[in-house]
């Protein structure tokens, strides 16, 4: 195969289609997706598509930015039709690839209901990937929580929920639901969902909320949103309470480690089983949520310890660094403790 910047190809193993935007050696290429994504590839994993339409790698640097956060992040909908009260619901809804072919689920807390709906959720799968989200979703809106990607229906995502009505009287009582996707019943479980409309695989968490409030003792959410009550400012508070919950404290930040060793030994146990592709994309992801969580967490600098070698992984993380917009800037200076195999990195202030 021709490998060249500007080929149009299609990945082997999840048929998403790209162009190559640069040869990053004779057996890696950076490969532009067509929401926007760049990711390195095995030259091995790649076959050229014919029928050249659109071109993602001559996108401007903003319409790229813009079409990467559509890509992973899905959108709040709000419903413009009356609300029905049917419950609560998580929905998956099908993203598909050029030929037809499911490539991905967003996934919606729906909250076809009478009341406001705190939630606490968890998201996990059988790999250890996990992550948490709280927040508060409106009535007649779904909220979005994050994305599956299809082959990970065999990875066992679970999904954990703790709901709590909002209404002027408190917080209902705390309602858990936990949901387990198998595969099969996944499969089974389209319906057409309240607020979203559309067909999804959709599973009832809760109905009515709003009839299960009850105090509670102590300082807690209830208690926290009974003095709102009496403000007036009820839902200002509520979102001024959750803003302040997501804030880290002082205690994350001096236990959040301040460099991230790349080095395969220490991400994963098996480094022989994987393809040289995989042993990047390893690397990468690690990397990109590292990064994430370093500045959420509100560091003001850290260190990404990429080695020497061939100097691959390190241009691949300056790339990604200079288009992203939470970095200041980064240096691969000497340093005394890394040598030249460490990237200090300096975020921006929130």
């Amino acid at each position: 195969m021709l490998i060249a910047e500007g080929n149009r190809v299609r990945l082997v193993n999840t048929g998403d289609i790209g162009i190559i935007s640069s040869v990053i050696d004779e057996d890696m290429v950076n490969v532009m997706l067509e929401d926007g994504f760049e990711i390195p590839v095995s030259v091995d994993d790649l076959r050229l598509a014919n029928n050249l339409r659109d071109d993602p790698s001559k996108k401007s640097d903003k319409a790229k930015q813009s079409a990467r956060k559509d890509a992973l992040h899905p959108t709040m909908i709000a419903n413009k039709q009356p609300n029905t009260n049917q419950g609560i619901f998580v929905g998956f809804e099908t993203k598909y690839d050029n030929e037809g072919n499911p490539s991905k689920y967003f996934i919606y807390l729906i909250n076809d209901n009478q009341a406001d709906v705190v939630f606490n959720y968890e998201f996990s799968l059988v790999d250890g990937t996990s992550s948490k989200l709280n927040g508060l979703v409106r009535s007649n809106t779904a909220f979005p929580l994050g994305i599956l990607q299809y082959d990970e229906l065999n990875d066992s995502p679970q999904l954990y929920f703790d709901l709590w009505a909002s209404t002027t009287a408190g917080l209902g009582k705390k309602v858990e639901k936990g949901v387990k996707v198998k595969v099969k019943s996944f499969l089974k479980k389209v319906k057409k969902a309240p607020v979203l409309h559309g067909e999804v695989h959709l599973y009832e968490l809760a109905r009515k909320l709003e009839e299960a409030v009850a105090a509670a003792s102590g300082e807690s959410l209830t208690d926290y949103t009974k003095k709102v009550t009496k403000s007036g400012h009820q839902q200002q508070l509520i979102d001024d309470y959750y803003y302040k919950q997501s804030v880290p404290s002082v205690q994350d930040k001096a236990h959040f480690p301040i460099e991230l060793d790349l080095h395969l030994e220490t991400l994963v146990e098996n480094v022989k089983s994987l393809t040289n592709a995989e042993k990047l994309n390893t690397q990468i992801e690690a990397f990109e949520e590292y990064i994430e969580e370093a500045y959420e967490i509100g560091l003001d600098s850290v260190f990404v310890i990429h080695g020497l070698g061939k100097g691959r992984l390190r241009d691949i993380i300056s790339s990604r660094l200079i288009r992203n917009e939470t970095v200041r800037t980064f240096k691969n200076d000497h340093h005394p403790k890394y040598g030249f195999g460490a990237t200090e990195i300096f975020f921006k202030k929130k």
